[in-house]
């Protein structure tokens, strides 16, 4: 997400109208379009006090904006996955997730929009939601076979533990067949001593 609103691909809330001499311990989502016109210093209890006022048709307009950008970049992704002649692939999978964490940002700013301007929060009840990309993706992700070939892995327990991973994210896994993609591992063991000498074992390593 991050290189994504740097570029201005999506829209996120950002808390610069606020004056940073202010403290505040709230989310900078929650205080959009809120401005604080006026400070009052209580010498005799040593504070400062900070009124801050939210206008909410300027709120609201704000999540508006943010919601119809983050909706026209998440359509742009399922056009695009939609259209490809191979859609089983990871970087269509890829796609999704990121489209994915779109969705679930504008799920956030639309139950704030519902209570600042519930009428305009009407005009996006059918976008995408996080739920439904999500359903697309392991449906995609069910379809792209892995391979997993782990060198020197006696009882297969370095495979079994890529195949739980692969699985938890969707994919189905296959050992030595040749499918387009492959994790191939190759293991080092090592004989190791502690530190007294009294213990000995073996050191794993790998590289994929």
């Amino acid at each position: 997400m991050e290189p994504a609103q740097v570029a201005g691909v999506v829209a996120t809330a950002t808390a610069s109208s606020l004056d940073q001499s202010v403290l505040r311990e709230v989310s900078q989502d929650d205080i959009i379009a809120v401005e604080i016109p006026e400070f009052f210093e209580s010498k005799q209890e040593g504070k400062w006090y900070a009124l801050a006022v939210m206008n909410k048709e300027t709120a609201a307009n704000m999540y508006i904006s943010m919601i119809q950008k983050n909706e026209t970049e998440i359509n742009a992704i399922l056009n695009q996955y939609r259209a490809d002649k191979d859609p089983n692939t990871l970087l269509n999978y890829a796609r999704l997730d990121f489209a994915e964490e779109v969705a679930r940002t504008n799920e956030k700013y639309l139950k704030r929009l519902v209570i600042l301007n519930s009428e305009a929060a009407k005009q996006f009840e059918s976008i995408a939601t996080p739920v439904q990309i999500h359903k697309i993706r392991m449906e995609m992700a069910a379809k792209i076979p892995i391979c997993v070939n782990v060198d020197d892995d006696s009882d297969g327990r370095i495979a079994k533990s890529f195949q739980e991973v692969m699985a938890s994210a969707g994919f189905n896994t296959t050992i030595g067949s040749n499918e387009r993609y492959v994790i191939q591992c190759f293991v080092h063991l090592n004989d190791g001593k502690s530190t007294d000498g009294n213990h000995k074992g073996e050191n794993y390593s790998f590289h994929c």
